[in-house]
């Protein structure tokens, strides 16, 4: 069945959009049902789609998928910034307004899109199914292979963009973020193929990747496979190599909220028109990491994790045996 990888992550979306058409507001509906995590699915299993049938076949819905994440995401970083400085006396009346207006904004836009483009209708992705159940590329093992592929393909990528300074890590949104987008679509790869992706856990660590086998990474569901199947091909993956992934996507992503979090506070304190130098340092400081060394910390983690450990030479290494 071409539309294995595809059928529940899609229903889980149809489902949730049905639901949020009762709501008064139903891009925020969405928002706090979790809808994001289940497009970054829909997103991996169109990406991987493209690369192993037709591009063009593809391109458009995932866009589809892509733009509403996107706007989550906004609405996502509206939401956890206002509640970031209500928790500032100064900053809060300044953040309640910008951020306010920016959800309001940004859930009207959603709200406008859903009513006219008709995604939340039940036929909606009719189409998408029909195309992928007529799909002879998409069997089941020549969508894993190709998934396999296209990670070694892409980790590749990331690796010759950092050695020809493609990722300008002074640029928290071009630089880093990009860096960390492109490669968590790994991780979202394993979970989007449904057990046939799994982790091989041994008691023989490497030392230097005992690191990232903490409890809260082993734990965390996104590290955790679905059961493997029956028959078909199983890529197997280290359990180490992927919790040391885990922990540079994570470490990356709170380096990220920190800079952002840092360039937020400034810009607030701008537009309040204070001027107290040491009240901004006071909160650079408070940060587990101060802001202008973000550069720095990320250059020397990923020295750390991609050349002296070669992390992602053995996760592609990994995925092709």
């Amino acid at each position: 069945m071409s539309s294995y990888f595809l059928s529940t992550p899609l229903q889980n979306l149809t489902e949730l959009l049905a639901k949020s058409k009762k709501s008064k507001n139903p891009a925020l509906y969405l928002h706090q049902n979790g809808a994001r995590s289940i497009l970054f699915q829909l997103e991996g299993i169109m990406r991987i789609y493209r690369f192993v049938s037709n591009k063009k076949k593809y391109n458009g819905y995932y866009k589809e998928f892509k733009a509403l994440e996107d706007t989550l995401g906004a609405i996502d970083y509206a939401v956890s910034m206002q509640e970031e400085f209500q928790q500032q006396p100064a900053l809060k009346k300044v953040s309640q307004v910008l951020f306010k207006g920016m959800l309001e904004e940004e859930c009207g836009f959603l709200n406008d899109a859903l009513a006219s483009s008709g995604i939340a209708d039940k036929a909606h992705f009719k189409g998408l199914l029909e195309t992928v159940e007529a799909d002879p590329k998409l069997e089941t093992d020549t969508v894993v292979h190709g998934a396999a592929l296209l990670i070694g393909k892409e980790l590749t990528k990331v690796l010759k963009g950092l050695e020809k300074g493609e990722y300008d890590l002074d640029d928290l949104e071009g630089g880093l973020h990009e860096l960390r987008r492109k490669i968590r679509w790994t991780s979202i790869y394993a979970q989007v193929l449904k057990g046939h992706v799994q982790l091989n856990k041994t008691d023989k660590v490497p030392a230097a990747y005992k690191t990232y086998c903490t409890k809260a990474i082993m734990s965390n569901p996104y590290n955790k496979m679905s059961k493997a199947p029956s028959k078909g091909l199983v890529l197997t993956i280290e359990a180490h190599h992927f919790y040391a992934l885990s922990y540079l996507i994570g470490t990356l992503g709170e380096l990220k909220d920190i800079g952002q979090r840092c360039m937020v506070f400034e810009e607030l304190m701008n537009a309040a028109q204070i001027k107290d130098t040491k009240a901004t340092e006071a909160y650079f400081a408070a940060q587990d990491i101060h802001p202008f060394q973000i550069p720095a910390t990320t250059m020397d983690l990923l020295d750390q994790m991609l050349a002296s450990e070669q992390l992602f030479y053995y996760l592609i290494k990994d995925v092709m045996r």
